[in-house]
């Protein structure tokens, strides 16, 4: 970590400087919720139904009931990681592809034509509807380091 507060040019505000490193962090195991999300996903609907058909001809081979239970949870939440995997890396592809297309879609639009304009403003308004979804969704991990800039003038100088 890293902080400081510096003189701010033609201001009578001073600038704090904080820089924080996430991945100088140690991490533990970390906490899994459920991504209710999955819920509406037909891949993970089939894929569950699945490992229960599966699962239920191996009551037989526990022992213990609890521990065959103990073990189809962990199954249920093996195939909930995997899909939310499987959808994150293809909403990234999506968001990556629209990204690109949105350069494209610029460049064309500055010819001035209504037509391109408008073809260029849908997806970019498409673009920042899912910043904003993101913005209380963010995931875990993502942006291991954090920079803020506060700027207040009651700090001395």
């Amino acid at each position: 970590m890293d902080a400081s507060i510096k003189r701010f040019p033609h201001s009578d505000h001073d600038g704090v400087w904080l820089s924080l490193n996430f991945d100088q962090v140690k991490r533990g195991p970390g906490y899994w919720h459920f991504n209710s999300d999955l819920l509406s996903n037909a891949a993970f609907e089939s894929e569950i139904n699945d490992f229960w058909i599966f699962w239920k001809t191996k009551y037989e081979d526990f022992a213990d009931p609890l521990i065959w239970w103990d073990r189809a949870k962990q199954g249920f939440k093996n195939i909930a990681i995997r899909c939310a995997k499987i959808i994150g890396k293809q909403k990234r592809h999506d968001r990556f592809q629209l990204e690109r297309n949105l350069i494209k879609l610029q460049e064309k639009s500055n010819t001035g034509n209504t037509q391109d304009i408008e073809n260029y403003l849908i997806p970019k308004e498409s673009l920042k509807q899912l910043d904003l979804k993101n913005e209380f969704t963010r995931e875990p991990g993502r942006g291991d380091t954090c920079h803020l800039s506060i700027f207040d003038e009651t700090l001395p100088g």
